[in-house]
C-alpha cells in the first residue's frame, strides 16, 4: 500500500466523524474519537489473530491451516474465501517447460472463460515469461505462481486460480514468495522491535555525546578557575551562552 492510498483511506474514514462546518472545539474531540476507534480496531484484530481458534472448513485443510497461522484474522478471512472458491475450476493438461508449467483454468459450464496460471520453479523461469515485470524477492530460488488476472499483484494475497495450481502441485503450504509481510501477524512486531532498537541506539549516542562534552567542560573550568581573571572571563562567556 502506497502513501497516497493511505492518505485517501484515512480521509475517507474521517468523513464519518468530522464535517466542514464544525467549530474547532467540536472538531478536535471528533478527531480523538476517530483515532481511538482506529486503535480499538487494531488491538481487537491483534487479539483475535493471536487468541481465537479458527475452524478449518475448506477441502484444502493444510493450506488453510497455514494461512491461519501466518496471516492476520481479517486477511485470513479473505484468503479462506479464495480457497473455498478454488473448487469451481477445472483445467486441461498443463504445458511443461524447463522452469515452469502452464495451467489453463476454466469454470465448470463456462469453458470459454479461461485463466492462464504459470507455476514457476524459480525466479529465472518467471523472468523469462514476464520480462516487463519487476518482482522484488529476497530469495530468488523460491517457486512462484503468476496469473493473468493480476489480482495477486493488486491486493497481495493468493487468489483462487493460484490455490487451484497449489492443489495440483500437492503443496501443503502457501509459497513463501507469495506471502507479503505487511499482511502477516509478525509485521507489527518486527516494526516495533526495529523502533526499540533504533531508540536504544539513539539513547546510547546521546549518552556518549554528553560524556564527551562534560569532559571538555570540566577541563576548561579547571584551567580558568586557577586565576580570578580567568574565572570572571569564563563566567561572562557562559552567561552570554
Amino acid at each position: 500500500m502506497h502513501t497516497t492510498q493511505r492518505c485517501e483511506g484515512m480521509n475517507n474514514y474521517m468523513k464519518d466523524y468530522v464535517y466542514s462546518r464544525e467549530k474547532l472545539f467540536e472538531y478536535i474531540p471528533q478527531i480523538d474519537r476517530a483515532l481511538m476507534q482506529l486503535r480499538n480496531n487494531f488491538f481487537n484484530d491483534k487479539y483475535v489473530s493471536k487468541c481465537k481458534s479458527l475452524v478449518i472448513l475448506s477441502h484444502l485443510k493444510p493450506l488453510e491451516e497455514h494461512a491461519s497461522s501466518v496471516y492476520t484474522y481479517q486477511i485470513y478471512l479473505d484468503v479462506a474465501e479464495q480457497i473455498m472458491n478454488e473448487s469451481k475450476y477445472t483445467h486441461i493438461a498443463p504445458e511443461e517447460e524447463d522452469n515452469y508449467r502452464v495451467y489453463f483454468l476454466s469454470i465448470y459450464q463456462f469453458p470459454d472463460k479461461k485463466r492462464k496460471v504459470v507455476y514457476h520453479l524459480d525466479m529465472v523461469g518467471f523472468q523469462k515469461v514476464n520480462e516487463d515485470v519487476i518482482w522484488d524477492l529476497e530469495k530468488h530460488n523460491q517457486p512462484l505462481i503468476s496469473c493473468d488476472c493480476n489480482l495477486f499483484e493488486g491486493k497481495g494475497i493468493p487468489y483462487r486460480h493460484m490455490f487451484y495450481v497449489m492443489k495440483m502441485e500437492h503443496l501443503r503450504k502457501i509459497l513463501e514468495s507469495m506471502i507479503f509481510k505487511k499482511w502477516t501477524k509478525s509485521a507489527t512486531r518486527d516494526v516495533l522491535m526495529k523502533l526499540r532498537l533504533d531508540d536504544d541506539f539513539s539513547k546510547g549516542i546521546d549518552i556518549s555525546w554528553f560524556a564527551s562534552l562534560s569532559v571538555e567542560c570540566n577541563y576548561l573550568c579547571h584551567n580558568e578557575s586557577q586565576t580570578e581573571e580567568g574565572f570572571n572571563l569564563l563566567k561572562k562567556k557562559l552567561i552570554v551562552l
